[in-house]
């Protein structure tokens, strides 16, 4: 049997696991992508790596950098950060106070009429891309919110065990974590691998997977086509 590369991907606060379908199926076919679930829309699924896997790998989005669990990382052979953060908030002013106030605005809203507030959250995060958006009929209202809340303190929990090679690419016109801040995990991971894509929204895995995956082809000779 063809020993395959494993990728379990990590979605950002709002979304699902289908936030990956459009990477995923540009993907070769020896790269097989499990897409965790944190459960918002139901469906909450925690994937498992195939003890035969050539190559376990993590993609990880935005807030699917802190929901991820930190034993997962400790698996891993390498790490995909896609416009992720350390803290979710600037480190200095006037930014930092400006972040704040948009994420504490936020949190009211989503108490009063969430549905708006992920609307809203998701015509930014895509811009002109389409996108099928969840259902919106259910959701965990309470999980929702406590991480939209868990922003405010973000932290990445590293250790000793975790011994990943790191990948981060970040949009250059990101209108929820803006600024280049994948930059920041660079000395935080020890990463020498740093991609800047000009001119795509907060969701790049969706707003273009084929340079996506160009720029994982480059950085890693696994997600060649075979």
């Amino acid at each position: 049997m063809e020993r395959t590369v494993e990728v379990h991907a990590y979605h950002g606060w709002g979304f699902n696991g289908y936030f990956w379908d459009k990477l995923k199926s540009k993907l070769p076919k020896h790269v097989f992508l499990k897409p965790a679930d944190r459960g918002y829309f139901g469906g909450e699924f925690h994937p498992e790596f195939d003890t035969e896997a050539a190559s376990k790998v993590l993609f990880l989005h935005s807030f699917g950098v802190h929901w991820c669990p930190i034993e997962k990382m400790e698996q891993a052979d390498t790490i995909v950060i896609f416009n992720g953060f350390d803290a979710f908030h600037p480190l200095a002013n006037p930014d930092k106070s400006r972040s704040k106030k948009v994420l504490k605005g936020m949190e009211s809203s989503f108490k009063k009429d969430p549905d708006q507030v992920l609307k809203a959250f998701y015509k930014n995060c895509f811009g002109k891309t389409e996108f099928e958006i969840p259902d919106l009929s259910w959701k965990n209202r309470s999980l929702l919110a406590k991480d939209l809340s868990a922003l405010h303190k973000t932290k990445l929990k590293l250790n000793k065990k975790t011994i990943a090679n790191w990948i981060i690419i970040d949009s250059e016109k990101d209108r929820i974590v803006p600024g280049a801040r994948g930059v920041d995990l660079l000395a935080l991971t020890g990463s020498d691998k740093y991609f800047k894509v000009e001119g795509e929204p907060h969701a790049l895995p969706v707003s273009n997977p084929e340079e996506c995956l160009m720029i994982l082809s480059k950085a890693l000779p696994i997600f060649d086509a075979k």
